[in-house]
C-alpha cells in the first residue's frame, strides 16, 4: 500500500508525561495501528515515545518525519 493512500495519524504530547498519559498514548496508537493507520511522531521521550511503542506492538510501520 503506498503512504499516501494509507489513513496517518499525528501523536504529540509532553516530555514529562504523566504514566497515565502515555499508557493512553500507547493504547490509542496500538488500537489505530491495528486499523491500518501510519503514527507519526517526532520520536521524544515520553507521549510520543509511548505512541510508537504502541504502534510497532500492533505490527505497523512507524515514521519519524524529521
Amino acid at each position: 500500500m503506498r503512504l499516501l493512500d494509507r489513513l496517518v495519524v499525528g501523536m504529540v504530547g509532553a516530555r514529562n508525561a504523566s504514566a497515565a498519559a502515555c499508557r493512553f498514548a500507547r493504547e490509542l496508537a496500538h488500537a489505530l495501528s491495528g486499523r491500518g493507520a501510519l503514527v507519526v511522531s517526532g520520536l521524544i521521550r515520553g507521549r510520543d515515545t509511548a505512541a510508537h511503542e504502541g504502534s510497532l506492538a500492533g505490527g505497523i510501520d512507524v515514521f519519524d518525519p524529521l
